[in-house]
C-alpha cells in the first residue's frame, strides 16, 4: 500500500469538491427511463456536468439484472456521499454480480480506493472502466490522478489531456491537467487550463491556488498576489497557497509577509521540510543565522538523509566561518548524492581556502564531470594555479569556459590576475575594470587592480583602490 503524500491528500480534496457536486445530481437511473430523463437524472439538470450516464441501458436484454446492478451503484454513491465507504464497495460488489459489464461500478470503486490510499487497486479499477468504456472522460481523469501518485507526474499527463478532450468541459480534467503542467514547468500552458476550470467553476479555490503558483514562477507576481489572495477567500488553506504567496511576497521584498506564510507552511505540514527550508533563507539572508541554524537543524531532524538541507546547513556554516562544520556536511550530502556539483565545488571552496590544493582541483574537477557548465568551478581551477604560480595553466584552465556563457565579474578578476603574474599590467588593469563594472563591491578587484596601477607608477589612483578594497571588505 502506498502511503498518502500531502499532494495527494490535496488531490483527494479537490477530487471530493468535484465529486460532491457530481453526486448531487443523483446516481444512475433505472432503464425505464429515456435516454433524455437517465441524463438529466445524472447530471441534475440540463446544465450539469458530470458523471457519463448508463446509455446503453435501454437495448441491453437482461433489463432486471442491469435495473438491479444501476439500483446498487446509485446505493453506493449514496453511501459514498456520506462518506460510508464499506457500504460503498458491498453495493458495488453487488452490482458487479448483477452485470459486470458498467463501468461505473470500476470508476467508483476506483474513487473509494483513491480516497483510502490504495493506490494500486484504483489503478486497477480506472483501467477496467477504461477497457469497459475508452471515452469515459472521468475514469481517465481519475486514472490520471492515481498515476500521478502512485509513479509519475508525466505518467499522468496522458490521460489527464485524453479527459480534457473528451469532454473540455469537465471541470477536474482541467484543473488536474493545468496543475501537472505546472509540476513539469510547463506554466504558460497550465495557466490556459486553470483557467478554463475556473470558467467553468468560478469558485474552484484550488484553481486559483495553481494558477497563482504558475504566476509565482513567470515573475507575474500582481497576478500570483490576486489568485491566491482569492483562493484563500475561498477557504483553500493547502500549503501550496502558502508556498506560493510566500514566494511571491519575497520576490516583492515583503520578508515579513514571507516569513509569516512560511510559518503557515509548518503549521500545515509540521512533518515537511520545506516550510523550514524556505524559511530559514530568509532569516539567512537577513543576518539571522540563529534562526535559521534552528530551522535548518528542525529540517535535518524530519528528513536526515536530504542532501539538499545538508548542503543549505553548510552553506549557513560557512557564513558563520564554521568551516570544520561546513565540510561535514558537504561529505555527507555527497554520499547521499554522489552527483551533486555544488556540493563538491563548495568543498572546493574550502579545501582551496586550507591550501589543499589537491583535493581542492579533484572536487572541482567533479563538480564540472557532473556539470560542465558549473563556471564556478573553472575559475576554481584557475585560482589553484594562480596559487601555484603557473600561469600558462591558470589560462589553459580559463579557456575551458563555456562559449555560450557570459563572462562574470569573478572571471574578469581572476585573468586580470593572472595578467599581473606575468607583469601585463595595462591588461590587467582593464579586466579588473571589467569586472568592478560588473560588481563594483568587488574588493579582490580593487585591491589587484591597486597593486598594477602601482606598477605603473599611478600611485594616485592604487591608492585610491586600495581604500576601496578596505571598504567593500
Amino acid at each position: 500500500m502506498h502511503a498518502l503524500s500531502p499532494a495527494s491528500r490535496g488531490l483527494r480534496r479537490t477530487f471530493i469538491f468535484v465529486l460532491s457536486s457530481i453526486l448531487a445530481g443523483g446516481g444512475i437511473p433505472a432503464s425505464a427511463q429515456t435516454a433524455e430523463e437517465a441524463a438529466r437524472s445524472v447530471l441534475g439538470g440540463p446544465d450539469r456536468k458530470a458523471v457519463p450516464v448508463l446509455d446503453y441501458f435501454l437495448t441491453v436484454k437482461d433489463m432486471s439484472r442491469t435495473d438491479k446492478a444501476g439500483m446498487s451503484v446509485n446505493t453506493a454513491i449514496t453511501a459514498i456521499q456520506q462518506k460510508r465507504f464499506r457500504t460503498a464497495l458491498a453495493e458495488l460488489d453487488k452490482a458487479e454480480a448483477y452485470d459486470d459489464s458498467i463501468p461505473e461500478i470500476y470508476f467508483y470503486r476506483g474513487f473509494i480506493s483513491m480516497l483510502q490510499g490504495r493506490l494500486e487497486d484504483g489503478l486497477i479499477n480506472f483501467k477496467k472502466a477504461l477497457e469497459l468504456r475508452p471515452d469515459y472522460a472521468e475514469a481517465q481523469c481519475g486514472m490520471g490522478t492515481v498515476l500521478s501518485q502512485a509513479r509519475s507526474v508525466e505518467a499522468a499527463l496522458p490521460y489527464f489531456r485524453k479527459s480534457v478532450e473528451l469532454n473540455p468541459d469537465l471541470v477536474l480534467g482541467q484543473m488536474f491537467l493545468g496543475d501537472s503542467l505546472r509540476r513539469v514547468g510547463k506554466y504558460e500552458d497550465a495557466v490556459t487550463h486553470l483557467t478554463r476550470a475556473i470558467e467553468i467553476e468560478p469558485e474552484f479555490g484550488e484553481a486559483y491556488a495553481s494558477r497563482g503558483a504558475c504566476y509565482c514562477m513567470m515573475s507575474e507576481f500582481v497576478e500570483a498576489q490576486a489568485d491566491l489572495l482569492r483562493a484563500v477567500e475561498l477557504g483553500v488553506t493547502m500549503t501550496k497557497v502558502y508556498l506560493s504567496r510566500g514566494v511571491a511576497k519575497q520576490a516583492k521584498g515583503d520578508l515579513d509577509g514571507a516569513i509569516s506564510d512560511f510559518t503557515e507552511v509548518i503549521k500545515d505540514r509540521p512533518f515537511s521540510d520545506v516550510g523550514y527550508l524556505l524559511r530559514s533563507r530568509i532569516f539567512a539572508g537577513r543576518g539571522d543565522v540563529t534562526g535559521a541554524l534552528r530551522d535548518l537543524n528542525q529540517a535535518m531532524r524530519l528528513v536526515p538523509k536530504s542532501a539538499q538541507v545538508l548542503f543549505e546547513r553548510a552553506l549557513l556554516y560557512e557564513k558563520m566561518r564554521l568551516y570544520g562544520h561546513a565540510r561535514r556536511d558537504y561529505d555527507r550530502a555527497i554520499q547521499i548524492n554522489p552527483a551533486y556539483p555544488e556540493a563538491f565545488y563548495n568543498r572546493g571552496r574550502i579545501a582551496l581556502r586550507n591550501r589543499q590544493f589537491e583535493e581542492a582541483k579533484l572536487d572541482f574537477e567533479r563538480a564540472l564531470q557532473h556539470s560542465p557548465d558549473l563556471v564556478e568551478a573553472i575559475v576554481g581551477l584557475a585560482r589553484i594555479s594562480i596559487e601555484r604560480g603557473l600561469a600558462t595553466e591558470a589560462f589553459g584552465n580559463l579557456a575551458r569556459w563555456p562559449n555560450d556563457r557570459e563572462f562574470t565579474a569573478e572571471y574578469y578578476t581572476v585573468k586580470g590576475r593572472i595578467h599581473v603574474m606575468v607583469n601585463e599590467y595595462e591588461a590587467a588593469v582593464k579586466l579588473f575594470s571589467e569586472a568592478l563594472a560588473k560588481n563594483s563591491s568587488l574588493a579582490e578587484a580593487y585591491e589587484f587592480r591597486g597593486q598594477a596601477l602601482e606598477a605603473l607608477g599611478r600611485i594616485d589612483e592604487a591608492k585610491a583602490d586600495r581604500e576601496r578594497a578596505l571598504l567593500a571588505q
